[in-house]
């Protein structure tokens, strides 16, 4: 591989990665969502902005601590949004409806939510 990020044979590492991903069975490759579908997302971004655990570093593109927790994808199927409900890998959750939005935003709150361990929880007497 060259410098420039290219393959001996010239052709470009980012196409050829794509190419095997989209061969993977169901893992299909989307773009970015454009400014028409941010502009049509402003609503629940507006939602997704009152979280103070996120920050949004680019348009749609939201970052919990240093770490990429949300961002969307647009498809002639609709509008969807990857986010990290685990912590570690993303989710890619279906939001083109106002009822996919509002799901979205429950799913988004619930992994939000401070973590309790059972160490810290009240003893119940017997």
């Amino acid at each position: 591989m060259s410098s420039t990020g290219e393959s001996r044979r010239g052709a470009p590492v980012t196409l050829i990665v794509r190419a095997l991903k989209a061969a993977v069975p169901g893992n299909r490759i989307m773009k970015h969502a454009g400014r028409q579908t941010l502009s049509a997302l402003e609503p629940l971004l507006q939602k997704l902005r009152q979280h103070s655990s996120l920050v949004e570093r680019a348009p749609g593109s939201f970052y919990r601590k240093s770490k990429a927790y949300l961002h969307f994808h647009e498809d002639p199927s609709g509008t969807y949004a990857d986010v990290k409900l685990n912590s570690t890998a993303f989710t890619r959750v279906r939001a083109t409806t106002p009822r996919e939005q509002a799901k979205l935003l429950l799913l988004v709150a619930e992994s939000l939510k401070p973590q309790t361990s059972e160490a810290s929880l009240p003893q119940r007497a017997p």
